[in-house]
């Protein structure tokens, strides 16, 4: 089912972050949100994962299951690459070791706790653990951010490697990103 969005409208306070916007995103397509930083990109995502409410208009065919890498990496700093994803992918501990090795963490790196790494290698175990959650939409905030051009070429390898059956929404001022995962569907404003 696609995602239908219809006329809708946020706001914080009296900051208008969008009115009346609309746009459908395919089911199983790869579709970005290119806007500059602060045009309300990371809202629309935020909605469209209900994580808040619109003060007006619809938003429709969201699949139940969602898997999200947000600006912030949200790992628990102290625990390894490792256990951060057997919290939210527990019986997947082989390809979890196997999925971050193929975004560059070797098997001493997945072991040290989160809190020791550097904001890339944080920024792959955030990516790992959405690609590795059962999800039919993969919604990707920014997820090159503290990656060089090496680990970003190889990490969107990998992106398209695991969005067999799944909706990309990829949300990105970055128009350089796009081609990098072969991006169908733009949404500009």
């Amino acid at each position: 089912m696609d995602i239908v969005i219809r006329d809708l409208s946020k706001s914080y306070g009296n900051t208008c972050v969008f009115s009346g916007f609309s746009c459908i995103i395919p089911q199983f397509d790869r579709c970005a949100v290119l806007a500059p930083s602060g045009a309300g990109k990371t809202t629309l995502l935020r909605l469209i994962l209900g994580l808040e409410k619109p003060d007006g208009g619809t938003i429709t065919g969201v699949p139940p299951k969602k898997a999200a890498v947000f600006q912030e990496d949200r790992l628990l700093e102290g625990r390894s690459a490792l256990r951060n994803l057997a919290l939210t992918v527990p019986d997947a501990q082989s390809r979890a070791a196997e999925m971050l090795r193929a975004l560059g963490l070797d098997e001493q790196t997945q072991a040290k706790p989160a809190g020791t790494l550097s904001g890339g290698q944080k920024r792959r175990v955030a990516l790992a653990r959405a690609l590795l959650a059962e999800a039919d939409l993969v919604a990707l905030d920014e997820p090159f951010t503290g990656l060089d051009e090496s680990a970003r070429r190889t990490a969107a390898q990998v992106i398209l490697r695991c969005l067999e059956g799944r909706t990309l929404l990829l949300i990105t001022h970055r128009s350089e990103d796009l081609p990098l995962l072969n991006i169908r569907r733009e949404i500009r404003w």
